[in-house]
């Protein structure tokens, strides 16, 4: 819970105004996991839980069960349950609870099954290179997890191939595999900086949007682990290629606060731009041989 203009976390304010930059906000600006705070009586301190898909307290209550006296929810002070200050408001791979895969695929279920949700999480000041890390591990687990099948299915081609001169050509062919998967790696993190870069220009074009480029960089990354599909034999480039624009329209259009149809035109522009140029490219080569 943190206002929308200077990212402060609203936790304890017992009055609408953010106390940081004055900025008026409503409960209703936000959306609360269920059993994740407690809305307390402005008046005795006593506590609520939330209910419905917003998590918010029943509208209708006007009294207080513990004193009686007025409240709604305009008054309550929100408070998160549990001991940490921050809870339901950090990425579960920030967190201290579990160990690091637990967390780690946590955020990326998070990722893709409430996307918005998760830029809710993320603090607008927070480092991109937290963001670039997340994608790092994602894009080199989907790496080692793809290859392996491969691996196993060239290993005895491999092991029977020779040289010319006669010798085994095992090493120099698995280096070649290397080389190419790097650069195929090198290239797709330049690529996804390429595209926060193009998306955020779009977005600024086509009316502007409400932060900087490294919220921007934020979006495109941490969405980037709903690539993880990838590793699902056949169909799973193609699954988490839509997955991870999916993701990464609904994290723009909750991160930089623009509608649906702007974070859309500006997240697949890049994307659709690339394959046009690929498959026009192969295209004019295949009728150059010909």
């Amino acid at each position: 819970m943190r206002c929308r203009a200077c990212d402060y976390e609203l936790w304890h304010c017992t009055g609408r105004v953010c106390p940081e930059c004055a900025h008026a906000f409503s409960l209703k600006d936000f959306e609360f996991e269920i059993d994740s705070v407690l809305f307390h009586c402005p008046h005795c301190n006593h506590g609520i839980e939330g209910e419905g898909t917003s998590g918010w307290p029943d509208l209708n209550i006007e009294q207080c069960e513990g004193c009686g006296l007025a409240t709604g929810l305009d008054y309550y002070i929100v408070r998160p349950q549990g001991d940490a200050e921050s809870q339901g408001a950090l990425l579960p791979i920030h967190s201290n609870e579990g160990n690091w895969f637990s967390r780690y695929f946590r955020t990326v279920w998070l990722v893709m099954t409430k996307p918005s949700k998760t830029m809710g999480r993320i603090p607008l000041h927070e480092s991109a290179g937290r963001a670039w890390w997340f994608l790092l591990t994602t894009l080199l687990f989907t790496f080692a997890v793809t290859l392996i099948p491969a691996l196993f299915l060239f290993a005895f081609p491999l092991l029977s191939y020779r040289t010319p001169q006669g010798g085994s050509g095992v090493s120099e062919i698995l280096l070649i595999i290397s080389i190419q998967a790097f650069l195929v790696f090198v290239l797709l993190q330049l690529y996804v900086v390429a595209w926060a870069g193009i998306t955020h220009v779009l977005l600024l074009m086509t009316g502007g949007c409400s932060f900087t480029f490294n919220r921007t960089l934020q979006a495109i990354m941490y969405s980037g682990g709903a690539s993880i599909v990838t590793i699902v034999p056949c169909l799973g480039g193609i699954g988490g290629t839509v997955w991870w624009n999916v993701s990464a329209i609904n994290m723009i259009s909750k991160g930089q606060r623009v509608s649906g149809g702007r974070a859309s035109f500006a997240v697949l522009f890049a994307p659709l731009v690339l394959t046009f140029c690929i498959c026009g490219g192969f295209i004019f080569l295949l009728q150059g041989a010909i």
